[in-house]
This record gives C-alpha cells, structure tokens and sequence, in this order.
C-alpha cells in the first residue's frame, strides 16, 4: 500500500512540473507564432491584386453603375426603385499588369451571397447556388484560374458577377475583398488565409485543453472553466466564420452554418464576462447574469426564426453593442482596472477589444468603410491573456511555494507549542496531585486533555475546519485549564456560526494568548465571541476580561501566535481579510473579518490560488 502511496504522489509531483513547464512553452508558442506571422506579412505580392471598389447596377443597365467599395452590403440605392434588391450586377477591369506576366491569371472572389454567376468577357466562369430551383450558396467562397482563351490582351478583361436572392433571403454582399493575380499568389493567398485560421483554432484548442486540466486539478478556481468555454466559443466561431474548410463539413446546410455562426457569437459576450466576474470578483454577480439572459434570447430568435429574423436580431444586437459601449467602459474601470499587473494589462487589452469592435460593426452597417480589425484584436488578447495567466500561475506558484514553506514552519511551531511536554508535564502533575484530593477530578482533568490533543491534531491537518469545531476545541482548553490552575475561565457565544469556516487553530491561538498573558493575577475570567455574517463576508469579535499588564511584562505582537494567525489567514483568503486587535475598557478584543468559504475546500491542503 505504501509502494502505490509514494507512486501516486511521484505523479501528482511530475503532473504538477508538466503544468508548470507547459504553460511556460505555450507562451512561447504564441509569440513565436505572432512572430512568424508578422514575417509573412511584408506586403502583398507584387503579382496579387486587392480590388477594393467595384461598379453595381440593375442587370443589364450598365448606364446606372454606382461606384461602389467592397467589403460591403448591396443595397436597394443602386436601382431607382428602391425596394427592388432581389438581383444584381457587379463589375471590375482586370489590373492591366498582369497580362504580361505570362503565368495563368485567377481571382478569388471571397465570401459571395446568395446565388452567384462569374463571367469574364461574356465566358461563362461557373458559380455557386441555383436560382430555379432555388438552392442558397450564402457565405461560399468562389475561387477560379481563367483560360487563356477567355483573356484578351490588348482590350480591358472585365469580370462580371451577377447576384440574386428570393424575397426574404440573404442580402447581397461581399464579405471579403476580391483578389486577382496569378495562379500561383492567388493559391498562395488562398493557403496561408486558411492555415493562419487553422493554426489560430489550434491555439486556441490547445489552451482550452491547458485550462480544462487546470479546472479539473483544482475545481474552486473556477473561472478556468468558464475561459474553457469561451475559448471554445472563439474557435467554433472562427471556423465557422473565418475558414473555407467549414464548406467540408457543412456541404449545402448553409442555413445550418450560418445559424451557428450567429448562435456562437451572441455567446461569446457573455462567457468572457462570467470569465471576467469569476476571475476578479470569484463570483458571477447580476451584470453577467443579464447580458447571458439577453444573449439567449437572441441565440433562441436566431436558432427558430427566418432569414429575415437573424438579419434583424443582428442588426438589432449590433446596435446595442454600441450603445451600451459607455457602460462596458464603467465595467473595465470598476471591477478589471485593478492595481494589480494583470488588471492593468487586461484593461489596455480590452480597451483595444472594444475600439476594433465599434469599428467593425460600423463597417458592417456601412457607416465606416475601413478594413475589419476585431478578429486580429481578438486573437492578440487571447493569447496575451494566456501570456497574462502564465505570469500569474507563476508568480503564485512561487508566492504559494514560500507561503507553504512559512505556514508549515509556523504550523510545527504551533503543534510543538501547544503539545509542548511541560505543557504536558503540568497537566499530568497536576492530574497526580488531584489523584490524591479528588480522583474524580482528576479523570476529569486527563480525559478532558486527550480531546484537546486529538482534536488540535486533526484539526492541524485541515486547510479550513468549521467555527463550531474550532469553538469546541476552545471550549475544551478552557476547561483543561480551569482544572490545572484551579481557576474558572468560560466562553460565551453570541451569533449564528452556521456555514462558517477559517484556518484551524487561529481561534484556539488567540484563546490561548489571552490566557497566557491576560490572567496572571485574576481568578478567572470569561471569553465573548461574537459572530456576524454579511452579504460580503463574516466578522468575528473576541473580547476577554483580561488585566492590563504592566508594559514589561507584554509580548512583542510579532510573537509566534499572531504570525501563525496571518499566515494561515494569508493562505486560505489571500489579501481579503483584516486582522484588528488592542486594548478595550476593561479588556482585550480582536476583530478579524474574512470572505465565506465554502465546505468542499475546507480539506484542500495546497494554499495556491493559481491557474
């Protein structure tokens, strides 16, 4: 039994160390992938042509061609008769340079919706969906390399593009920039878009992966799982949204794809806010509550409704996105704009979060026509965020290392104290002694000194044990002390102590410091604790009638127990707690106030608050 004891911990050791070390190489993964990134990005190739404005008009009515940029949303503007948006026409003129290259020419025309047909000089190029019957092909890429034949070199090539949909289906959009150039730029633009939405997704799923073994090794930090589920959300969202390897998967249930991809990101909101909330506050309060609320909603009315619906559920969530901007800036500066390195860092990251958001739904509603940025943003915070974590997971390992190191230490210190063998030695002569007057109180004596033993070791082992335990424990020193110096000493208790827990023995060590340096001259005297449970946490007040000693006579306040006591507070509650003590009219009183805990981490042993 002991073999496999001393091979479980071997793991739990070497798991730990893996932890450790990978989230170290993950940090570093992001950066050398944000580094290549940057590399490849010099500029575009010099055979590779970004079309950024095109001509729309009624079918057959060039004479009407409105200039129009793209990525954009055809409206009924372009006709005269402005409810007429069910087919139309776009055009551009190849980028004369390229004739003479003498490679074969291509063009990707992005995201087109809803039905569309290519033409280049009146050849007929393919395209996607079918107009009778009708079959949607909304949100599909069009990738094409042009014959030879279709070119013309000494006149304009034109590319022609015809767009329908049915009443009541998708709009007419581009939702890319077109791009023409030579086969090979045009393939190889197609490639490194669809790798670098790849390699992003793997990221992404391998920190959801990190994080969801982080959740499972210590379940009370819990705001792991919920960035587990926004990472997630992120990933499914950028494939569903951002790759062309999505068409694989989906085929012709394009309003499947496009029901999720709405769905994904409605939900997105509100799991980076709970993420927020639980790792800040350790709680999900009722902002979060509201923007989930919300959030479903919309996820239900686009999950049931029609096309024109999820247009307008859209349009509408865009809109309260940028009016309720003004309040998610009061959210930062509340509750992450903390003094602490990871506050300050989060808050510059969101704050670039929600300027390339506002950006992007003006563009979507076409009121700025500049390139989208929030899915780059997006991706720098999530992994300066994992860069973030890394830091604090390391800093509070070490931190946590020092703090065990230091209450351990103290712990013994304390045990050797309290089971010291004059202690020991007292409560047994004088056991010996009683034996002779009164037998009865004697036994009373020895049993009444092994409870207090059992109890303060058991209770010794416990990260957090319950305050009627603790006030047990004291109620048994007490009455092993009364016995030995044949004075009467009594704790009085006012309050609920019901669901209450703190570090063990800290309520014992103050008992015991006000009888050690309180009661040298009195013939007794009484202890009044008073407990009162808050909305936010717990205070608890002892007094003691205690004698004010002469000044010779008291301890320093850095003494053993008093270091014990903000060790073991330091360890279970972090900075969230206050330790207040001095002399009263007539006595001695400590004030300590501390958060709830809960029972189920009342056993947990390591004081790390980490990743």
């Amino acid at each position: 039994m002991l073999y496999y004891s001393s091979i479980l911990v071997e793991i739990q050791e070497l798991w730990d160390e893996w932890l450790y070390i990978g989230m170290k190489c993950l940090k570093k993964i992001c950066i050398f992938i944000f580094s290549l990134f940057f590399l490849y990005c010099q500029g575009e190739s010099e055979n590779l042509y970004t079309i950024k404005t095109v001509f729309a008009y009624p079918p057959g009515q060039p004479e009407l061609a409105q200039s129009k940029r793209v990525p954009t949303t055809f409206a009924g503007n372009v006709y005269e008769d402005k409810d007429i948006t069910e087919e139309i026409e776009i055009s551009f003129v190849i980028p004369q340079e390229l004739l003479g290259s003498g490679q074969n020419i291509a063009f990707n025309a992005g995201r087109v919706s809803d039905v569309s047909s290519f033409y280049i000089n009146h050849f007929d190029l393919g395209g996607m969906g079918k107009k009778e019957p009708y079959e949607t092909a909304a949100m599909r890429p069009f990738f094409k390399i042009i014959p030879d034949s279709y070119i013309r070199l000494n006149r304009p090539n034109i590319i022609r593009i015809r767009l329908y949909r049915p009443a009541g289906g998708f709009s007419l959009s581009f939702l890319d920039e077109i791009k023409v150039g030579t086969s090979q730029a045009i393939l190889k633009d197609y490639l490194f878009h669809e790798l670098t939405s790849i390699s992003f997704i793997i990221l992404y799923l391998l920190a959801t992966v990190y994080h969801l073994f982080l959740y499972i090794k210590r379940r009370k930090d819990r705001y792991h799982i919920y960035l587990v589920f926004f990472t997630i959300l992120v990933s499914l969202y950028w494939f569903l949204a951002g790759t062309y390897t999505r068409d694989v998967f989906f085929a012709k249930n394009v309003m499947l794809q496009r029901k999720l991809e709405h769905i994904t990101l409605y939900l997105m909101i509100p799991a980076f806010f709970i993420f927020l909330g639980a790792f800040f506050r350790d709680r999900i309060g009722r902002t979060e509550l509201i923007i989930l609320a919300v959030s479903l909603v919309c996820c239900l009315l686009c999950g049931f409704g029609t096309v024109n619906l999820m247009y307008y559920v859209l349009l509408a969530w865009q809109l309260v996105f940028l009016l309720s901007v003004p309040f998610f800036t009061y959210y930062v500066y509340k509750y992450v704009s903390t003094k602490t390195t990871e506050g300050l860092y989060l808050s510059i990251g969101l704050c670039s979060l929600v300027v390339t958001s506002i950006n992007d739904v003006l563009v979507a509603l076409e009121i700025l026509h500049n390139p989208k940025a929030f899915g780059f943003s997006l991706s720098l915070f999530i992994f300066g965020l994992i860069g973030v974590l890394a830091n604090y997971f390391i800093e509070s390992l070490s931190n946590s290392e020092k703090l065990l190191s230091k209450v351990t230490r103290l712990n013994l210190e304390l045990i050797k104290k309290n089971i010291h063998p004059h202690f020991l030695m007292n409560s047994i002569q004088t056991a010996v002694v009683l034996n002779e007057e009164d037998p009865e109180k004697a036994n009373e004596l020895l049993m009444e000194l092994a409870d207090e033993l059992r109890s303060t070791i058991k209770a010794s082992e416990a990260n957090l044990s319950s305050l009627s335990s603790e006030i047990e424990i004291c109620k048994n020193h007490l009455r092993v002390m009364s016995l030995r110096k044949e004075k009467k000493f009594q704790l009085k208790l006012e309050g609920n102590v019901e669901n209450i827990f703190i570090p063990p023995l800290i309520l014992l060590t103050l008992v015991e410091n006000g009888l050690t340096h309180g009661y040298r001259r009195k013939e007794g005297g009484y202890f009044q604790l008073t407990v009162q449970q808050g909305v936010d946490g717990v205070r608890i007040e002892l007094f003691n009638d205690s004698e004010d000693l002469p000044q010779k006579n008291k301890h320093k306040n850095t003494s053993t127990g008093f270091r014990y006591i903000e060790a073991r507070l330091e360890e279970a509650f972090l900075d969230d707690w206050q330790l207040k003590r001095g002399r009263v009219n007539d006595g001695y009183r400590v004030i300590l106030t501390f958060p709830f805990a809960s029972a189920q981490i009342a056993n947990v042993s390591s004081p790390m608050r980490g990743i």
